[in-house]
C-alpha cells in the first residue's frame, strides 16, 4: 500500500485558514487533519479492476467493510479487495471532488497516480491529439 502526500498539490490547493497534516491538536495523539478530514483510496479488485472511493474513516477499515461485504455496489461482486493507494485530504469537500475527478481518468493514469510517478502523469494529463485547451476570453 502507498501513503504519503501527494508532491504537486496543484489538483486541489489545501483550504484557507485549516492547518495542514502536521499541526497536532493537543489532546489528540494524531494529526488534528486526519479527526476532521477525510481520505481519497483506491482498491485493486480481485478481477484486476480498480475502484476509487472516499471516506472519513480510516482507509483500513473502510476496505475491511468492502471486505465483508458491508456496502453494496461495485466491490461487492470483486471481492476480495486490497488497499493500494490512500491520501488524506483537508475535508470530504475535497476528498470527493477529487475522487470524481480521478474517476474520470483512464487506467494507465491511474496507475501513473498509484505509483506516484509524476512525470507519466503529466505526459497523460496533456490534452489527446494534441488539441490545446479552449481559453476564456479575457
Amino acid at each position: 500500500m502507498i501513503r504519503g502526500s501527494l508532491e504537486p498539490r496543484t489538483l486541489l490547493q489545501p483550504v484557507q485558514g485549516r492547518g495542514n497534516n502536521l499541526d497536532l491538536a493537543p489532546e489528540h495523539p494524531i494529526p488534528y487533519a486526519m479527526i476532521n478530514g477525510a481520505w481519497v483510496h483506491i482498491l485493486l479488485c480481485a478481477d484486476g479492476s480498480y475502484y476509487v472511493g472516499s471516506t472519513t474513516q480510516d482507509p483500513d477499515v473502510r476496505t475491511g467493510q468492502h471486505n465483508d461485504g458491508t456496502f453494496g455496489g461495485y466491490t461487492s461482486a470483486r471481492r476480495p479487495v486490497k488497499l493500494i493507494f490512500q491520501e488524506d485530504f483537508p475535508d470530504i469537500v475535497q476528498a470527493k471532488a477529487f475522487e470524481y475527478q480521478v474517476k474520470r481518468w483512464s487506467r494507465a493514469k491511474k496507475e501513473a497516480l498509484i505509483r506516484r510517478d509524476w512525470d507519466v502523469l503529466q505526459a497523460l494529463s496533456r490534452r489527446r491529439a494534441g488539441k490545446s485547451r479552449p481559453t476564456q476570453a479575457s
